[in-house]
C-alpha cells in the first residue's frame, strides 16, 4: 500500500512538472483563442451596427453612390441596380449550395437506416432533422461544414464506432463534391462566369488573404464581372505606342439616351399621304 501511495505522489509530481513547462504554450493558445473570439464578436457588433445603418439611411447612400460612378446620376443608378442584381444572384447560388447539401446529407443518413444497409437504422428517422441542420450551416463560412456534420457523427458514435465512421465518410464525400463540382458550377452559373474562373479565383483569394479572401473573392467577381460588361472595357492597342506589344485598357461608358427615329421611317407615311 505504501508503495502504490508513493507511486501516485510520484505521478502528480511529474504532471505538475509536465503542466509548469507546458504553461507558457497552454496560455498563449488560450490568449490566441480568446483574442480570436473576441475580434469575431466585434465584427458581428459591427456588421449589425452597419446593416443597421444601411437598412435606415439606404436611399441616401444609394443616390451619393451614384453620384460617385462614372457617366452621370443616371448611368450610376443602372450601373448600381445591375450591381444589386449581381449580388442577388451571388446569394441565391449560395442558399441553391445549402438546399443541395442538405438534401445530399439528409439522403446518406436515411440511407445508412435502410434495412438492407443497417448501419444506422437510429438515424433514419432523423434524417430530414440532420439535412435542414447541414443545408444550415452550409451558408456559415470556414466552420459550416464541421458543424453540420457534429451532432450526426456524435450521435452515430452511440451506436458504433463503425457506423459513426461511415456518417464521417458521407459528410466528407458530400463536401469535396460541394466544393470541387457544385460551387464550381452553380456559383459560376449564378455569377455568369466559367467554373475553372470561379476554382481559380477562390484559390487566389485563399493565397493573398486566406479565409477571408476564400470568403471576399465570389462578391468582388461578381462586382468586377458586372463592371467589366456594363462598361465595355477593352483591350486596345494604343496607335502611338507602336509594336512593342503593351496594350491600353479602353473604357466606354454607356449612354442611356435613346436613339433618334429614323427619318425614312417617320417620312414614309407622309410621303405616302401627300402622294395620295
Amino acid at each position: 500500500m505504501r508503495d502504490i501511495v508513493v507511486d501516485l505522489v510520484g505521478e502528480w509530481e511529474r504532471i505538475g512538472d509536465w503542466l509548469g513547462s507546458q504553461w507558457t504554450s497552454l496560455a498563449g493558445r488560450l490568449f490566441n483563442v480568446g483574442v480570436g473570439v473576441a475580434g469575431s464578436l466585434v465584427n458581428f457588433v459591427i456588421i449589425v451596427i452597419t446593416s443597421f445603418y444601411m437598412l435606415v439611411d439606404g436611399k441616401r447612400i444609394f443616390r451619393f453612390l451614384t453620384k460617385l460612378v462614372p457617366g452621370g446620376e443616371a448611368v450610376g443608378e443602372v450601373y448600381l441596380r445591375g450591381l444589386q442584381s449581381s449580388f442577388i444572384r451571388y446569394v441565391k447560388g449560395q442558399l441553391l449550395l445549402g438546399v443541395a447539401v442538405g438534401l445530399a446529407s439528409g439522403l446518406g443518413v436515411w440511407i445508412l437506416g435502410w434495412r438492407v444497409v443497417n448501419i444506422w437504422p437510429e438515424g433514419a428517422p432523423y434524417a430530414l432533422l440532420f439535412g435542414v441542420w447541414a443545408g444550415v450551416t452550409e451558408l456559415i463560412p470556414y466552420v459550416g461544414p464541421w458543424l453540420g456534420a457534429f451532432p450526426p457523427v456524435l450521435l452515430a458514435l452511440f451506436h458504433s464506432p463503425g457506423a459513426a465512421i461511415w456518417v464521417a465518410v458521407i459528410y466528407f464525400t458530400i463536401q469535396q463534391l460541394e466544393g470541387h463540382i457544385l460551387v464550381p458550377n452553380i456559383m459560376g452559373a449564378s455569377l455568369g462566369v466559367h467554373p475553372l474562373v470561379v476554382i481559380f479565383a477562390v484559390l487566389a483569394g485563399a493565397q493573398i488573404a486566406g479565409i477571408l479572401g476564400m470568403l471576399a473573392v465570389l462578391p468582388i467577381l461578381a462586382m468586377i464581372k458586372h463592371t467589366m460588361g456594363f462598361y465595355k472595357f477593352k483591350l486596345s492597342r494604343a496607335p502611338w505606342i507602336g509594336d512593342d506589344g503593351v496594350t491600353v485598357l479602353s473604357c466606354e461608358v454607356p449612354s442611356l439616351t435613346p436613339d433618334p427615329p429614323d427619318s425614312t421611317a417617320s417620312a414614309g407615311p407622309a410621303g405616302r399621304s401627300e402622294g395620295a
